[in-house]
């Protein structure tokens, strides 16, 4: 964002002369709500769970150029935010394979978090 000159007279003393450019409000507002718009159009699903101590939201991504779909998975466990990403190529599963996939991948993350954590806290 600043432009940084430094011009150096004698070793102890430093000029630095900063010049600011900033692009235009119009044009910078107009490229932020494209490129929020074509991230909203990327998202084919959304599903929001929540219980006591888990809150997570599932996206689905579906790419046609490699016939895979992406489950993303955003979730907080014990106030630590975490992410966890399956990727399933298109073949013909049933749902319930589907489903079982995503959720080993997110039991699997968070078994590897809990026992990550409670291997810090115990002591040889």
């Amino acid at each position: 964002m600043f432009d940084r000159y430094e011009m150096h007279r004698s070793p102890s003393s430093v000029s630095v002369y900063h010049t600011e450019k900033r692009a235009p409000t119009d044009q910078s507002v107009a490229l932020l709500r494209e490129m929020e718009s074509a991230a909203k159009a990327a998202v084919v699903e959304s599903m929001c769970l929540e219980s006591a101590n888990l809150k997570a939201v599932v996206h689905k991504y579906e790419s046609m150029i490699d016939m895979t779909t992406t489950f993303q998975i955003h979730y907080a466990i014990n106030g630590c935010k975490r992410i966890v990403t399956v990727v399933l190529h298109d073949s013909p599963l049933r749902i319930q394979d589907r489903v079982n996939e995503i959720w080993k991948a997110l039991a699997d993350d968070i078994a590897t978090f809990l026992l990550e954590n409670f291997t810090k806290g115990v002591r040889p």
